[in-house]
C-alpha cells in the first residue's frame, strides 16, 4: 500500500484477504468458510476515524489497481424509491402500484395477506396531514383478507399500505420500484467483469440494526461475484468516555466552574434493557454479515504515530464542520430559506453549534438580508434566498459575540484546563459551557419542590462556596441522584442546574463509564 499512517498489523489484515478475493478469483471456492480471508470484512476504527477509513480504502484500491464504490448505508436502509422521498405526498385519486416492502412480512396477520407485487390500485385515504401514516388503497382486484376501508371501496379490495410499499403507476414504475440493494447488485455484477472492485459500505450498523434491511443486504452480499471485495465501516463508541472511570479530569475544574454530570440513571430503569437488546441484535447481525473483522490499530513507530494522531484530529475538525453545516442547512430548509454558500460560509470548527447558536446565526443573516435587499412576496413554494454575504455576517457576528462573552467572563477557559493525556484533551470537546446549554428552570413545568431542593443542595454551594468552607458538617454534598422513570425531566433538571449555576455540563451514560478496562 502507498505511504499512509497505518500500523503493520492493520495493513497486513487488509492486504491478505483483499489479495485473495481481488487477484485470485479461482481460490474463492476454498476460502468461503475461512473467516480471515472472507470476501466480506468489517473495518472498525476509533471515534472520528470515518474520513481516515475512507482514505485507507482509497490507498487499498490504488495498491490493487482496482476501482472503489463508496455507499452510505443510510441509503440502503431507506427502502424503495417511493413517492415519500419526493416533495409531494400521495393524494386521493393517485394511481399506484404495490411494490412490497422489506417489512411487508409483518402484515401477514390473521388471514390478511399483502397484495401481489405490481398490483394496481387507487389512493382513497391518503392522510396527507400525517405523511408517516399508512395509506388506504383500493386495489383493482380483490385481496385475500382485504377490507372496505370503512366504506371507501368495494369489500375485499382495500388495504392499508406503508408509504415505502407504493410507487406511482405509469411508464417506468418498475425502475422506481427497485430497492437500492438491487441497483447496487446489478451495477457490481456488471462492473466486476471489467476488473477488481472494492465496495465500501459506510456505517453498516445503520442497516444491521433493522432486521428486514439486514436480511435484504445479506441475501445480496452472499451471491456477489468473485473479484469483488466488500468492506463494511464501523466506528467504535467514543472510548474517551470509558476512560472517565478513575480519571482526575473533573477535579481540574475550578470550584466556581464545576462540571455538572448527567449520568443518565434512567437507563437503568427500562431503557437500558431495550438498548442493550438492540445493540446485541445489531452486533449479531454485523458479525454474520462480516465474518472477518479488522480493528484499526495505531502505528508503532513514534513518527508515524504522531502523524496518525494529527490526521485523526484534523478529521475530527472536518467532521465537526460538516455537522455544523448540516445543522444550519436543515434549519434553513425548515424555515423556508435557502443559501447556495452554506458550505463555504459556515466553517466553524472549534465548537459544535447548538440549536440556539444556529438560530442566532440565521436571525442575524436574515436581518442583514432584509436591510440590504428586497424580500420576495411570500407564497407557496417561494423560498427566500440568503446571500453568502448575509450568512457570513451572521456567522461573524455570532462568533464575535461568543468571543466577547468569553473575554468578559472571569471564569477559567476550558481550553486552559490542564490535561494529562489525549483522552482528557479530547473530552474537553464534550463539555458544554453554561451559556450554550439552553435550558433553565423556567423551561421546566411543575417540579417546584425538586427545583428548590436542587437550588439549596447544588446551586448555592457553587455560587457561594465560602458559606460551606467551615467544618465537616458544612461541606456540600458531592452528588445528587435524580430518581424516576424515563421522561420525567431528570436530564432537563440537570441541564437547568448547570445553566442557573453557571457550571459546565457533561452528559455521560452510565454504561460508558462502567468499563473495567482502562486503555
Amino acid at each position: 500500500m502507498p505511504s499512509h499512517p497505518c500500523s503493520e498489523n492493520t495493513k497486513s489484515s487488509l492486504l491478505t484477504p483483499a489479495h485473495v478475493n481481488l487477484c485470485c478469483k479461482e481460490a474463492m471456492e476454498w476460502t468461503k468458510k475461512i473467516s480471515f480471508i472472507s470476501q466480506r470484512v468489517l473495518l472498525s476504527g476509533p471515534a472520528g476515524s470515518e474520513i481516515y477509513q475512507e482514505t485507507l480504502m482509497k490507498a487499498l484500491t490504488k495498491h490493487f489497481d482496482a476501482r472503489l464504490l463508496v455507499v452510505d448505508s443510510s441509503l440502503l436502509s431507506s427502502g424503495q424509491s417511493s413517492k415519500s422521498k419526493e416533495s409531494e405526498p400521495y393524494k386521493k385519486g393517485d394511481r399506484v402500484r404495490y411494490i412490497g416492502s422489506l417489512q411487508s412480512t409483518r402484515f401477514i396477520l390473521e388471514g390478511q395477506r399483502a397484495p401481489d407485487y405490481g398490483s394496481q390500485g387507487e389512493v382513497r385515504l391518503p392522510f396527507e396531514e400525517n405523511g408517516s401514516s399508512k395509506i388506504g388503497v383500493s386495489f383493482d382486484k380483490p385481496i385475500p383478507g382485504g377490507i372496505d376501508l370503512g366504506g371507501n371501496c368495494e369489500v375485499d379490495h382495500g388495504f392499508f399500505c406503508s408509504v415505502d410499499s407504493l410507487c406511482l403507476d405509469g411508464p417506468g414504475w418498475e425502475d422506481r420500484a427497485k430497492h437500492p440493494f438491487d441497483v447496487i447488485f446489478e451495477f457490481i455484477s456488471e462492473e466486476s467483469a471489467h476488473g477488481p472492485l472494492i465496495l465500501f459500505l459506510k456505517d453498516v450498523e445503520k442497516v444491521c440494526g433493522n432486521t428486514y434491511s439486514y436480511h435484504g443486504l445479506k441475501s445480496k452480499l452472499e451471491i456477489f461475484p468473485a473479484g469483488v471485495f466488500v468492506i463494511g465501516s464501523q466506528t467504535q463508541a467514543d472510548s474517551r468516555k470509558d476512560k472517565l472511570n478513575g480519571s482526575p479530569f473533573l477535579s481540574k475544574f475550578p470550584y466556581g466552574q464545576a462540571a455538572i454530570l448527567d449520568l443518565a440513571f434512567q437507563d437503568s430503569f427500562g431503557r437500558v434493557n431495550d438498548k442493550t437488546k438492540e445493540a446485541a441484535k445489531t452486533a449479531k447481525h454485523v458479525t454474520k454479515l462480516f465474518p472477518s473483522k479488522v480493528t484499526i490499530q495505531p502505528p508503532q513507530d513514534d513518527l508515524e504515530l504522531s502523524k496518525w494522531k494529527q490526521l485523526l484530529d484534523r478529521d475530527i475538525e472536518i467532521l465537526k464542520v460538516k455537522a455544523n453545516i448540516s445543522k444550519v442547512q436543515s434549519f434553513l430548509t425548515r424555515n423556508g430559506l435557502e443559501c447556495a454558500d452554506v458550505e463555504t460560509t459556515v466553517c466553524v470548527k472549534d465548537r459544535t453549534l447548538t440549536n440556539e447558536c444556529v438560530d442566532k446565526i440565521v436571525g442575524y443573516a436574515l436581518s442583514h438580508q432584509v436591510m440590504n435587499s428586497t424580500v420576495p412576496t411570500p407564497g407557496k413554494d417561494v423560498l427566500l434566498a440568503l446571500s453568502g454575504e448575509s450568512l457570513q455576517h451572521g456567522v461573524d457576528l455570532s462568533e464575535r459575540m461568543q468571543n466577547d462573552h468569553k473575554k468578559k467572563s472571569t471564569k477559567k477557559s476550558l481550553k486552559d484546563v490542564a490535561t494529562e493525556n489525549e483522552f482528557e484533551k479530547r473530552l474537553l470537546g464534550d463539555v458544554i459551557p453554561p451559556d450554550e446549554i439552553g435550558v433553565s428552570f423556567d423551561d421546566i413545568g411543575a417540579l417546584e419542590n425538586v427545583k428548590e431542593t436542587l437550588k439549596e443542595l447544588v446551586m448555592l454551594p457553587l455560587q457561594r462556596p465560602e458559606l460551606f468552607s467551615k467544618g465537616q458538617l458544612m461541606k456540600p454534598c458531592k452528588g445528587i441522584l435524580l430518581f424516576g422513570p424515563p421522561g420525567t425531566g431528570k436530564t432537563m433538571l440537570a441541564k437547568a442546574v448547570a445553566t442557573e449555576a453557571g457550571a459546565n455540563f457533561i452528559n455521560i451514560s452510565m454504561s460508558s463509564i462502567g468499563s473495567k478496562v482502562f486503555p
